[in-house]
């Protein structure tokens, strides 16, 4: 029987392994696309039937068919504004003196009263293993003001004429919920700003953080670019501000935005929304607003967040809170009452304790079916913290390439035992809860088969042991990255599997990852990435155009 081209499908992946991630784990060979929807799943022969003289078909070759990839908490406004900035990260540079010869040369081309902005240095990779100082910028830069800033993006440094245009001195105090760091030979400002005190920078005049508005979008496609390279269809960008909210809605209008965006606005700007009565899901399939995000603690890749017990290698200090108990019932009530989703970045114990002491208060007040509140990061956990998170209803969003990533940083920051709660995706799973993966984009590399390599192995970079007892399988991982992901946003429905009536959101691996050694996860390539059913990526070399 013949069928009218205008029935047939779009676009079929046929002679694959398509790892579908559905309810029974079900791998088929082809998969038919029509209207940027999955039309139909199955073998090769029956798929195909829905072709027609204008569908394209694309022979996979054996390789492997996924959900796309959603990265369930991953900084893409953050990141474009550091596009513009001096890359000061491992890949670029290897030591403060390195780092410096860079912001110099940026300085060489740049008007005197403009910052210089240097952007994802990591202290525990370079040759110093230090944070740099306001007194090293100034040996190099000390005609302009000059901002460093921390790949987990909660500390910051900054130079003499800086904290001069910045209105810091020796006799200001530090902000509550940040530290304005001393020389402790001295007591000198060293020009480290943690946590809120340079968090409060944002909309200060002078602000080093302040970008052009068009810089900024080329940033966001130079990232897009490199996400969608990464197998990445969908992010959860977690520190939106309005000047980027209205960036993102032109890029999206001109169709400069490959992936789709569920966004996070700061918690600041939470009044403006309920005076407008914007609810979690406004907008559209490629950018809708979805939680209003609050950072309760420090940071576990700078080692600021709040812990009960000390760091190791720093016996008096045990972490930032951002704010007080009272503060952030304040914001979840709002946000809760509101229609909105509420997520909170909370790592350290003492921050998960109070988070979900301030979560049941809320819910108890005000019962809600299926709220879906986030804990963002939700890192140093324990039996009773898990069984809490399961009652309360709540959804873990866990740093996936922390232990490989950061791992050889937080081993003896933390040590073994605490190690052995961190990122517990395990015991996590084991209690029935869905655990979503993320890189926290730039605070560890982006790319998800990365995450999914680091929550399998749980191996550090330099090969250390990071609680072996947390791992899981690699079927559980992928989950972490698709419908897992999906189900932290509400869109398990539409995205995150491969099933006839969801979006056709696709990667196609050069290797099964089900199949290959467990140590070579991360190095397996991507062939090709699609979106609502269009091909945004196409590796030249492993796809050949068809």
């Amino acid at each position: 029987m013949n069928v009218p081209d205008e029935l047939c499908a779009d676009m079929i992946l046929m002679n694959g392994v398509v790892i579908t991630v559905d309810e029974k784990d079900t791998i088929a060979e082809a998969v038919a696309i029509k209207d940027g929807k999955i039309l139909i799943v199955g073998k090769n022969e029956y798929v195909m039937r829905a072709s027609g003289s204008k569908t394209k078909v694309i022979d996979l070759k054996g390789m492997a068919l996924l959900p796309g990839f959603i990265d369930a908490h991953n900084h893409l406004s953050l990141a474009a504004a550091d596009y513009v900035g001096v890359d000061c990260s491992p890949d670029s540079v290897h030591s403060i003196k390195e780092m410096m010869e860079r912001i110099a040369e940026e300085a060489e081309t740049k008007p005197k009263d403009v910052w210089i902005r240097g952007v994802n240095y990591d202290d525990a990779r370079l040759e110093e293993k230090r944070h740099p100082t306001r007194w090293d910028i100034d040996e190099a830069v000390n005609d302009h003001p000059v901002i460093l800033i921390h790949r987990g993006y909660h500390i910051a440094v900054v130079n003499s004429l800086g904290l001069k245009m910045l209105g810091i001195t020796e006799d200001t105090p530090s902000p509550p919920g940040g530290e304005y760091g001393r020389d402790p030979a001295t007591g000198k400002l060293n020009g480290i700003l943690y946590e809120n005190a340079w968090f409060d920078l944002w909309g200060k005049e002078h602000s080093p953080l302040t970008i052009d508005e068009r810089d900024f979008m080329r940033g966001v496609k130079a990232m897009c670019e490199m996400y969608v390279k990464a197998g990445i269809t969908s992010i959860n960008d977690p520190w939106i501000l309005p000047s980027n909210l209205r960036a993102l809605q032109e890029g999206v209008r001109r169709g400069e935005i490959p992936i789709r965006i569920n966004m996070h606005i700061i918690h600041t700007y939470l009044e403006e929304l309920r005076r407008l009565g914007i609810k979690r899901g406004f907008g559209n399939d490629k950018l809708k607003i979805m939680a209003v995000k609050a950072v309760l603690d420090g940071s576990v890749s700078g080692l600021t967040a709040a812990l009960y017990d000390p760091y190791l290698h720093k016996p008096d200090d045990r972490g930032i809170l951002l704010m007080s108990k009272e503060e952030l019932k304040e914001i979840i009530y709002k946000i809760h009452t509101s229609g909105l989703q509420v997520s909170i970045h909370a790592n350290g114990d003492k921050a998960l304790d109070i988070l979900l002491d301030v979560y049941e208060e809320v819910l108890k007040e005000h019962p809600m079916e299926d709220h879906r509140h986030r804990i963002e990061h939700c890192s140093l956990l324990n039996p009773e913290r898990i069984e809490r998170i399961k009652r309360l209803g709540l959804v873990p969003v866990i740093f996936a390439a922390y232990p490989y990533y950061h791992g050889d940083k937080i081993i003896p920051a933390f040590g073994p035992e605490r190690v052995k709660w961190l990122m517990a995706c395990r015991s996590l799973l084991d209690a029935g809860i869905k655990v979503a993966g993320h890189s926290d984009y730039p605070a560890s590399p982006y790319n998800p088969l990365l995450g999914i390599h680091s929550v399998v192995n749980r191996r550090t970079e330099k090969g250390l042991p990071f609680s072996p007892e947390q791992a899981v399988t690699v079927k559980e991982a992928i989950r972490m990255y698709t419908i897992n992901a999906a189900y932290t946003s509400f869109d398990e429905n539409v995205k995150g599997s491969i099933e006839p009536g969801k979006f056709a959101d696709l990667v196609v691996l050069e290797k099964n990852p089900l199949e290959v050694s467990k140590e070579e996860i991360k190095d397996i390539k991507v062939a090709m990435t699609i979106v609502d059913g269009k091909i945004v990526y196409q590796d030249p070399e492993l796809f050949k155009k068809q």
